[in-house]
């Protein structure tokens, strides 16, 4: 199945050659899509197989930022760090391009924060795929944690401030062992 907008190059190679064809109604982009979709969201880790429908023969694909995403002889994607690329997949004098873009796991709200002696202050940590979420302070004798309930796929951290001095909280989910650091100053 062809994904195609009205009157598109893509459309007319796939009606030439037979191809069930489904129509977009958005404007035409500068590339030519092909499969499920012209652009795939995925996270950082995650995989992501290219459907191949309607391409035949001996299918050249490529990444145009392999240190985002990869792909295999196979057209499987590999999502590595976050950013976009463009996936091509080259075949018969044609190349069909789709955008795929790796989102991160994790994420916090803040990445740098001062939290008083005695005090304590609250950081919004959002986790998008199952596992679990760790955290580590590089020095204990600054602050110490404790997490708050998750609502949904997000969590408060609350960093207490212990003594005056600065540290780094490292946050880690074990999905895809991504990490986020959290720069604490404690006045």
């Amino acid at each position: 199945v062809f994904l195609c907008y009205h009157n598109s190059t893509t459309a007319g190679y796939a009606r030439k050659n037979g191809f069930q064809i489904s129509y977009l109604d958005a404007a035409p982009a500068q590339t030519q899509t092909w499969g499920n979709a012209a652009r795939y969201t995925v996270f950082a880790g995650d995989s992501l197989t290219l459907d191949k429908s309607g391409l035949s023969g001996n299918i050249i694909w490529r990444s145009s930022n392999s240190k985002v995403a990869s792909v295999n002889s196979n057209g499987v994607v590999q999502a590595k760090k976050p950013g976009t690329a463009v996936i091509s997949a080259s075949v018969g004098g044609k190349t069909f391009k789709s955008t795929v873009k790796v989102d991160t796991v994790l994420s916090v709200s803040k990445t740098s924060i001062t939290v008083p002696r005695r005090r304590k202050k609250a950081v919004t940590v959002t986790f998008r795929k199952g596992g679990s979420v760790s955290y580590h302070i590089k020095n204990g004798k600054y602050v110490s944690c404790s997490w708050g309930s998750f609502r949904g796929k997000k969590c408060k951290l609350t960093i207490c401030g212990r003594k005056r001095g600065q540290t780094v909280v490292v946050i880690k989910n074990s999905y895809n062992n991504e990490k986020r650091k959290i720069k604490v100053r404690v006045r």
